[in-house]
């Protein structure tokens, strides 16, 4: 248990349901507690940032926090629920057991472990692909060091500050963040028409997807040097020149090589889209090896399948998306009957949850 000093300790929501167990994560504004429930087993993580001290980082967290509470998908963080008082939020969210991705990437995965390559990458592929298609979000975010993998390859993705909602627009979509707000890991990861144009669509994620899957299988970058200061290292992007493989140690299969070029054309409209990705040889069958016939057979039931395996996937991901919807309504429903058969005084007493 905590025995020092912290924000949470001035917020009683907190501490009347959560047992502090130890700081598991700093950044400049914001903490992140180790936590476990005092009525339910379990741990979770707990999320701390400041009120009214930096208005934009502010806003950068609060925005994350919704989509976070609308989102669903096994690999992305669970939300639970926001406490806050006038000085500060917590927000509590699923506990990852492995936070340091960087580190647990270069211990277990790379060249000698292709196949947990690809189960990452596969991983990581479909959510972009919920979050394009399903929640109409650009991520915008991807790179190494924000994911959050566990000993069996099983990955989370968790920061949506820089998301952006495309709706029905996949392109001209600018997003409003400046170049200068761009930190150098972000830079390595982002696509030509990012960096110089700001401009945002579905195949900027493609791109990062495309750097990170590189990056899986030797540890470094496809383009520049990951610290580097200096702008002109990312402008050979332009030139779209092949991506350099190293067959030092590892010779890479055509396939997968040609997968990682298809990423990563610097013109946008000849890069591969995220249906394409999934729908590659090497995701498709690493898909059908973690799920099985029986996730892969969800549409049988309402029919004869005519369509292809990425349509069947596509069908899934809608009919979640349904489902979920269901859920809501049924929710609401619910409320609205407990409202009914409440007394007065019950009615009067608010729940400690934030965003209502």
């Amino acid at each position: 248990m905590i025995s020092f000093f912290t924000p949470l300790m001035n917020l009683s929501g907190v501490l009347e349901k959560y047992t502090l167990v130890k700081l598991i994560g700093k950044s400049r504004l914001s903490e992140v507690y180790l936590a476990h429930h005092n009525k339910y087993s379990g741990y979770y993580a707990i999320k701390v940032f400041p009120k009214n001290v930096d208005q934009v980082a502010e806003a950068v967290f609060v925005k994350s926090i919704r989509i976070l509470m609308t989102v669903k998908h096994v690999n992305i963080l669970k939300f639970f629920e926001m406490i806050e008082d006038e000085n500060y939020y917590a927000a509590v969210i699923e506990y990852a057991l492995h936070r340091d991705s960087d580190q647990h990437i270069r211990k277990g995965i790379q060249t000698d472990n292709i196949e947990g390559v690809i189960k990452v990458f596969t991983q990581i592929a479909h959510t972009i692909y919920y979050l394009n298609r399903n929640e109409k979000l650009i991520y915008g975010n991807l790179c190494h060091q924000r994911l959050l993998i566990d000993e069996r390859y099983n990955i989370k993705l968790y920061d949506f500050g820089k998301s952006i909602n495309s709706g029905f627009n996949n392109w001209d979509l600018k997003a409003p963040i400046s170049k200068s707000g761009i930190t150098n890991s972000e830079k390595v990861y982002s696509p030509p028409e990012v960096l110089i144009f700001q401009q945002y669509s579905e195949k900027s994620d493609v791109w990062s997807l495309g750097v990170l899957l590189y990056y899986l299988i030797y540890g470094k970058v496809p383009f520049g040097i990951l610290d580097s200061d200096d702008d002109e290292t990312f402008k050979e992007k332009m030139n779209d020149s092949s991506v350099i493989f190293d067959y030092t140690n590892f010779v890479m299969m055509d396939d997968l090589k040609a997968l990682i070029n298809g990423m990563l054309r610097s013109d946008p409209h000849e890069r591969l889209s995220i249906d394409q990705v999934i729908d590659y040889s090497l995701v498709k069958a690493q898909f059908e090896k973690m799920h099985g016939n029986k996730f892969l057979s969800l549409p049988s039931l309402l029919g004869p399948i005519k369509s292809s395996q990425s349509q069947d996937i596509k069908h899934i991901y809608q009919m979640k998306a349904q489902h979920n919807a269901c859920l809501m309504n049924i929710t609401k429903y619910r409320r609205m009957t407990m409202a009914k058969v409440m007394t007065p005084s019950q009615q009067t007493q608010k729940p400690a949850v934030l965003f209502a």
